[in-house]
């Protein structure tokens, strides 16, 4: 009987095992495809859970998860991380004279808002990367 027992923990270990590499697989290339389908849609201001889980063909329930797993944010929260670091980008590039020539590249309208949360994500205001280059 313990013998039975053993083969039974031995199954489900080996079965846990295997479902961990499949998972580990295509986990890499699921971010790239909603990294791209973000970046595609990035100046949309409607950016939904149900949009991009249809995007990428899963339900907005898998969809939640998936991201909430994979980077311990919730979707809106990762969405918002990937808007402003596009955000950062944009400035670094020297192609634009001011925030808010960038802020419908990214979706959004409100100045406020944006510089508010670019700030609790990077530490500084938008508008010192433009002083950094000398344009304000």
């Amino acid at each position: 009987m313990l013998y039975g027992k053993y083969q039974i923990i031995n199954k489900i270990t080996e079965d846990y095992m295997r479902d961990i590499e499949e998972m580990r697989e295509p986990l890499p290339h699921w971010i790239q495809m909603l990294n791209e389908v973000l970046e595609e849609h990035m100046d949309n201001q409607l950016l939904t859970n149900e949009f991009l889980a249809n995007q990428l063909e899963i339900s907005e329930r898998k969809f939640y998860r998936t991201i909430k797993n994979l980077t311990g944010l919730s979707p809106n929260l990762y969405i918002r991380k990937l808007k402003l670091q596009y955000a950062h980008d944009l400035l670094l590039t020297g192609n634009y004279l001011t925030v808010k020539e960038i802020l419908p590249k990214i979706g959004m309208k409100s100045i406020k808002y944006f510089y508010l949360i670019f700030k609790q994500q990077f530490g500084y205001p938008p508008g010192s990367l433009l002083k950094e280059r000398g344009l304000k």
